[in-house]
């Protein structure tokens, strides 16, 4: 999988050039096909074919990446401003009340996983996104 928005972006882009790609060889074999004997005719049908079963599974890979890129919650930019939210949050957080705390909390982090060693903290916003512990590094895209 792609590791940012931008890299589904470019690999879209190259998925596109090459199924234009494929159909400009489809439009040239079926005019080759006009001026072509007929025991090459055969050959080029075969030729068609492939290009044409290519562009449907290309069609599918870019369908699915337009559909995970649209998928995508927090875009980096996003992710910036949820990290400066949470850099001043941490200020006010210490004159807070507890049942204040939790609400905040409950804003900010989907859920927490320690496995008796390492904390790992998912934000809320992104399936993705998580930090990791002890210096809360990501594990995701929005790595520092």
């Amino acid at each position: 999988l792609c590791e940012n928005a931008e890299e589904y972006e470019k690999q879209i882009e190259t998925l596109n050039k090459t199924f234009s790609e494929n159909e400009k060889q489809i439009k040239n074999l079926v005019s080759a096909m006009a001026q072509s004997e007929p025991t090459a005719i055969a050959y080029i049908n075969e030729q068609i074919a492939e290009l044409h079963n290519k562009n449907d599974e290309l069609k599918v890979k870019i369908s699915e990446l337009e559909a995970i890129s649209k998928d995508r919650i927090l875009t980096d930019e996003d992710f910036q401003t949820l990290k400066s939210m949470l850099s001043s949050f941490a200020s006010a957080f210490d004159t807070m009340s507890i049942e204040e705390k939790r609400a905040a909390l409950r804003v900010f982090v989907k859920r927490i996983e320690w496995d008796g060693e390492n904390v790992n903290v998912y934000l809320s916003g992104d399936e993705d996104l998580s930090l990791k512990g002890p210096n809360l590094q990501t594990q995701s895209d929005y790595s520092e």
